[in-house]
């Protein structure tokens, strides 16, 4: 890939809902923040070869290469689905991984589009990357995955867009 020339990219984001009225010790906030973030990063750049846009410290945003759009937005969104289930274990593992007395509820959100390439990722731009990074928080839902129409149109395994089709109807009913 070269910088500078446009390529398509999957794009996730996702922060800790309420990060800034989380309860308890400041310590125990970032001990537990600084495990979320070992995580999450964990499972998308490790498993799933996703690049970290950025994290400033209650969430993060993450670019994975389309490349091979038959497989590369099924990745994506069985990423974030992983995240989301590993959310059920890092509540539960206390104090090892969530050292408040509250549960940690992150909103996640795919996205894709053409964005201008970067070997630094926090300088890949585009005006719609912009819009999705800063108003994700709007779009998303606690505890949910939220993919856009476009990402659901281009997903292959109906096991997969059957499970985002049930997270949007229980969202709804609940």
């Amino acid at each position: 890939m070269q910088d500078g020339r446009e390529y398509v990219f999957g794009f996730l984001q996702l922060d800790i809902a309420g990060s800034s009225a989380l309860p308890g010790p400041p310590i125990k906030q970032q001990e537990t923040k600084t495990n979320l973030r070992k995580m999450v990063i964990g499972v998308l750049e490790k498993i799933y070869g996703a690049r970290r846009l950025s994290w400033p410290e209650d969430g993060g945003a993450f670019t994975f290469v389309i490349d091979q759009p038959k497989n590369d937005y099924d990745k994506m969104v069985w990423a974030a689905l992983h995240v989301l289930d590993n959310m059920r274990f890092f509540n539960e593992a206390k104090p090892v991984m969530n050292s408040l007395e509250t549960r940690i509820s992150v909103p996640i959100s795919c996205h894709e589009e053409g964005a201008h390439y970067h070997t630094n990722p926090e300088q890949m731009h585009s005006s719609t990357l912009n819009y999705f990074l800063k108003y994700q928080r709007q779009f998303g839902a606690e505890n949910r995955v939220t993919i856009t129409e476009d990402v659901y149109n281009r997903l292959v395994a109906p096991e997969l867009k059957l499970r985002v089709a049930q997270l949007h109807r229980d969202a709804a009913v609940g």
